[in-house]
């Protein structure tokens, strides 16, 4: 039963979800966004530890280029520095002393997104 109609499925879901801009060459497939955020250096889901911000090396509201060092961030102690993934204007998701990320909080496992530090304005 299942042999005869997946066939009839499949074809039905091509004609039902068919796209006119991609078939005439018009579709942008590319998502764009306003800006693009700044992990914590060396951050994974699976990581233990916490991640406090100790320093900022560029003002708010600054040009970064990507590649630049924007701040310093200790893990367990060991000081890491944190680089720019993107050109633009620095606006900051983290006060100096502030907790980034500690995996002994449960709001901070769950929550999405809780590892950014900064974003980078386009």
């Amino acid at each position: 039963f299942n042999g005869t109609f997946a066939p009839i499925v499949a074809s039905m879901g091509r004609i039902l979800f068919w796209d006119p801009f991609s078939a005439i060459g018009i579709y942008d497939p590319v998502v764009y966004a306003d800006y693009k955020r700044v992990p914590a250096p060396e951050w994974e889901a699976t990581v233990e530890g916490k991640f406090i911000l100790q320093e900022w090396l560029k003002p708010e509201g600054t040009q970064v280029e990507e590649g630049e060092a924007l701040a310093v961030v200790a893990k367990d102690g060991e000081n890491i520095t944190a680089y720019a993934n993107a050109s633009g204007i620095l606006r900051y998701l983290v006060s100096e002393g502030g907790v980034i990320y500690n995996s002994e909080n449960k709001e901070h496992v769950i929550e999405q997104g809780a590892q950014y530090l900064a974003a980078i304005d386009y």
